[in-house]
């Protein structure tokens, strides 16, 4: 009876796992962030050491994730643009104005609109707008990206600052948008 039963050999096992390794160290090298999280590692391992271990405990990586998720998700975007060649200043005062419009369209104790879940696309609107004109002062006015966004980061903070009047919206209490009921601190 002839034996049907196919099995990978080792030699063809270790040929795909050799291929996939390649292809991971080419995607680090094309992708630029290869040397960067060689870095994070050197550093997570010097603190490691340094706290004898309590730094990599579960408690403090959930204490570290919870504050570094907003700074991240700005982080990759603006990551992207650099990788690319380009600089954007602007970052910081396009999150500032689309905070403060978060704050002003969400229901709390200054005002009473609340227009639900559509702050998202209102919101994202809002920024996109503001990226395509940092696009547009570069493309079409040919001024470089490092002046112009730098710029408009003073000018999306002085909006920021005129349509709160210089105040700030605590956000205490948890809000409910359209049945979801959403917590800020």
């Amino acid at each position: 009876m002839p034996n049907n039963v196919t099995s990978t050999s080792p030699a063809r096992a270790s040929g795909w796992l050799s291929i996939s390794v390649a292809k991971g160290q080419q995607w680090l090298r094309r992708s630029g962030i290869g040397g960067q999280l060689f870095s994070l590692v050197i550093v997570m391992g010097i603190f490691a050491i340094g706290t004898k271990g309590k730094y990599l405990s579960w408690p403090n990586l959930q204490v570290i994730l919870s504050l570094t998720a907003i700074p991240a998700i700005i982080a990759i975007g603006l990551h992207q643009v650099v990788v690319l060649g380009g600089i954007d200043l602007s970052v910081e005062g396009i999150v500032a104005l689309c905070v403060v419009f978060v704050g002003f369209l969400a229901h709390n104790k200054f005002n009473s609109n609340d227009v639900g879940l559509w702050i998202v696309p209102i919101t994202a609107g809002i920024g996109g707008l503001a990226g395509v004109i940092n696009g547009l002062l570069n493309t079409k006015l040919k001024i470089p990206s490092f002046i112009s966004t730098l710029g408009m980061s003073w000018v999306l903070w002085g909006l920021a600052v005129f349509v709160s009047k210089g105040q700030t919206t605590p956000r205490t209490q948890s809000i409910t948008c359209s049945g979801l009921a959403l917590v800020a601190s």
